[in-house]
């Protein structure tokens, strides 16, 4: 097998244009910019939907002792909260 002159060829190949040697003593890996956007680290909390219409149908099927036919009204409006949220 017999080498090409490409292996021979002394210039070294340029892999990496965007890092050139500024003289520094360590490699910059990472340019040293901010960026425009951050990141937050702390988890957006989303709040309960439709809590107080859900309280309020439970109250009244505990005072008609779970009549879903007394508390009609209050199933009503929290279906209503709940199709809205979605």
């Amino acid at each position: 097998m017999r080498p090409t002159d490409v292996l021979y060829k002394t210039v070294p190949l340029k892999k990496f244009t965007n890092y050139r040697d500024l003289g520094f003593k360590y490699k910059v890996v990472r340019i040293p910019a901010l960026k425009d956007e951050i990141k937050s680290r702390q988890p957006k909390t989303e709040s309960a939907t439709c809590v107080n219409e859900m309280s309020r149908m439970m109250d009244c099927w505990k005072r008609t002792d779970f009549n879903q036919k007394a508390c009609s009204k209050e199933t009503d409006v929290f279906m209503q909260c709940v199709a809205a949220a979605e």
